[in-house]
């Protein structure tokens, strides 16, 4: 993720890390590139529709 992000020349300027998540600040004229970079990079620009399943028990 790091490695992508510094590919597009974007500045990271704060990390934050937990058990199942990763988060950093970025400048926000730039947030739709750095996304665009890691749905290619992460394979998520692959499939044209999104099926969603609803999973609750109610």
């Amino acid at each position: 993720m790091f490695h992508t992000i510094a590919e597009t020349g974007v500045s990271i300027y704060t990390v934050s890390t937990s058990e199942i998540k990763i988060s950093c600040v970025i400048e926000e004229r730039r947030l739709h590139e750095v996304i665009r970079s890691l749905h290619t990079v992460f394979g998520l620009d692959e499939h044209e529709y999104v099926f969603v399943t609803d999973v609750s028990n109610e």
